[in-house]
C-alpha cells in the first residue's frame, strides 16, 4: 500500500509539474516558447507518427548528437528509458551508400517488444523507495524533451572524411496496467546528413 502511495504521489509529482510549465506556456505563447528551437537549421524533425515526432540535432563542432522527442497529445505522459543507457539502434552510410559499421557493443540493438520490470534502468541513490527509481522520460503535450546524447565518435569510428547519412530508430518504454512489463515504444525513425572527418 505504501508503495502505490509513494508511486503515485511521485507520478502527480510530475504531472503537476509538467501542468505548470505547460501554463507558463500559455501563458508566455508556448509556440514563441520554443521557437528558437523549432528554428535551430541543424535539429531535423520527423514526420508525425502516431502522435509522435523525433528531432536530431548534430553539432558540428563537438560532433555530438541530440534526439529529441516531441508528442501532440498528453495520452501517455509517463515513459521509461531503454535498459541499456547507449544511444538507440542507428545507421550509417556513406556516400555510396556503404554501411558504417559501429564500435561494438556501443548502441542499442534490437530490443524487446516487452520486457520486465526489473530489467529497467534505476535512478541510483536518487529515489529510494522502490517502484519510483525507475527512470522515467516525461513528455507534455508539445513540450519536446531530450532523449538521448552522444558523440558520433563514441559510436563510429569513421576513416574517411566525407557526407554521411545518420539514420535513427529511437524507442522508449511504456507500463502495461500491472507494472510488472513495460511495452515497447516505436519512436519515428528519422533521418540526417552530417559531415564527419576521422579523429586527430
Amino acid at each position: 500500500m505504501l508503495l502505490q502511495l509513494s508511486l503515485t504521489i511521485f507520478i502527480l509529482g510530475c504531472v503537476a509539474l509538467l501542468w505548470t510549465f505547460k501554463s507558463f506556456g500559455q501563458e508566455t505563447n508556448l509556440t514563441n516558447f520554443f521557437a528558437p528551437l523549432f528554428n535551430d537549421k541543424s535539429l531535423v524533425w520527423s514526420a508525425e507518427t502516431n502522435s509522435f515526432r523525433t528531432g536530431v540535432r548534430f553539432d558540428s563542432h563537438s560532433k555530438e548528437i541530440d534526439i529529441w522527442v516531441l508528442s501532440s497529445t498528453n495520452a501517455g505522459l509517463v515513459y521509461v528509458y531503454p535498459p541499456s543507457g547507449k544511444p538507440p539502434k542507428l545507421e550509417l552510410q556513406d556516400t555510396n551508400g556503404i554501411i558504417t559499421q559501429p564500435i561494438k557493443n556501443k548502441m542499442d540493438g534490437e530490443l524487446p517488444q516487452r520486457i520486465s520490470a526489473s530489467d529497467l534502468p534505476l535512478i541510483r541513490g536518487q529515489l529510494h523507495y522502490p517502484g519510483a527509481a525507475y527512470k522515467y522520460f516525461m513528455l507534455g503535450k508539445n513540450v519536446p524533451n531530450t532523449l538521448n546524447d552522444f558523440v558520433i565518435s563514441d559510436v563510429y569510428q569513421v576513416k574517411e572524411e566525407a557526407d554521411y547519412t545518420l539514420t535513427v530508430f529511437p524507442m522508449l518504454y511504456k507500463f502495461e496496467t500491472n507494472r510488472e512489463y513495460a511495452d515497447r515504444i516505436d519512436l519515428p525513425c528519422i533521418t540526417t546528413k552530417i559531415h564527419l572527418a576521422p579523429m586527430q
